[in-house]
């Protein structure tokens, strides 16, 4: 994976989570802290996100819109989460509580 992908990665997860330690992310990508940082700096340019300081290096904050769904797509995931494993509706409930829009 090369800067580039690894920088749309940390967006993405940062957009689908709203934080993450410095050190997690590290340990996703196989980096160390310092490269995570650099990608941090790099894509605070033109993305809503913030460093803040912590034990383990600190984190990042996802300060963007990040993903909801409407109530329409939560009924449309919630019947087809009908035909899963049992552990394959847990996690589907816990992707749709995430990006559930709120008070929808």
């Amino acid at each position: 994976m090369d800067a580039e992908e690894r920088r749309r990665e940390i967006l993405h997860h940062l957009s689908l989570t709203g934080q993450e330690t410095m050190e997690n992310l590290s340990t996703m990508f196989g980096v160390s802290v310092r490269t995570i940082f650099r990608d941090i700096e790099q894509l605070s340019v033109s993305n809503r996100i913030r460093c803040v300081r912590g034990r383990h290096g600190g984190g990042v904050i996802y300060e963007g819109d990040r993903p909801r769904l409407t109530q329409k797509h939560y009924q449309l995931l919630e019947r087809l989460s009908q035909g899963l494993s049992e552990q394959d509706a847990e996690t589907m409930q816990e992707i749709m509580e995430a990006l559930t829009l709120r008070g929808a």
